[in-house]
């Protein structure tokens, strides 16, 4: 028993002896290329919406990410759990439908929230940093224009939402501010998994008629890099 006992303590000692701390913070993330494709360019019931060797081209944007945490420092390791939310991706694509013009845009509102366990360790005032967790990405409605045919000539299909594997990796600098307050620098890249939109309706709207169609769902990667700046207050 005695020998349970101090293993225990000497296991347990240096999270005894960690600070808690707190950070909130905020930043400006930029979307990665991506390609919107079918999840099954076989599929028929429903069908696929693009066909194998057809696609969707482009990027997401920018978009704030607003950053909580709160965990422990030891030494110049620290550990917390922490939660990004960035509301403000668009994507901005380009179709290939065969047998219409190459202007073919595709636009739909993309957000994202990512839940991490991170990691990073200290080097005087420069740090690295690492996590992974999952990432719940929502995509809206998102429409497909095809201004030749004509200027309200558009496919719209259904958004969705959906959880996926995300990790995340960066460097930065930490500038103290007062004996328990330091504000973090980074520089960080996202992997967020994927985007995805549900198999259900799609409305065909051209000039002399309206249709829906069953289609299966589509999906793109999510990519980011960004910058965040974020106070840290050890308790």
């Amino acid at each position: 028993m005695r020998k349970l006992i101090v293993m225990a303590v000497f296991v347990a000692a240096p999270v005894f002896a960690a600070s808690p701390f707190l950070r909130a913070g905020v930043g400006s993330d930029r979307g990665g290329d991506t390609t919107v494709r079918d999840r099954d360019c076989t599929a028929t019931a429903p069908p696929a919406l693009f066909g194998c060797g057809i696609d969707a081209r482009g990027d997401f944007g920018r978009s704030a990410a607003w950053n909580l945490g709160a965990g422990y420092e030891w030494n110049a390791t620290r550990v917390e759990l922490a939660i990004t939310h960035r509301p403000g991706f668009e994507l901005d694509a380009q179709a290939s439908f065969l047998g219409v013009s190459e202007d073919q845009p595709v636009d739909a509102r993309v957000k994202s929230t990512a839940a991490m366990l991170q990691t990073s360790r200290q080097f005087g005032w420069f740090f690295v940093e690492g996590g992974v967790g999952v990432a719940r990405n929502t995509i809206d409605t998102t429409r497909y224009s095809f201004p030749s045919i004509a200027p309200e000539a558009v496919t719209i299909t259904e958004g969705g939402t959906h959880n996926a594997f995300a990790w995340s990796a960066g460097a930065g600098v930490t500038v103290p501010v007062r004996p328990r307050l330091s504000l973090d620098i980074v520089v960080s890249y996202a992997r967020l998994g994927h985007i995805e939109t549900d198999a259900g309706t799609a409305t065909i709207i051209r000039p002399n008629r309206t249709l829906t169609l069953e289609i299966a769902g589509t999906e793109a990667k999510l990519e980011t890099t960004g910058v965040r700046a974020s106070l840290r207050w050890r308790l």
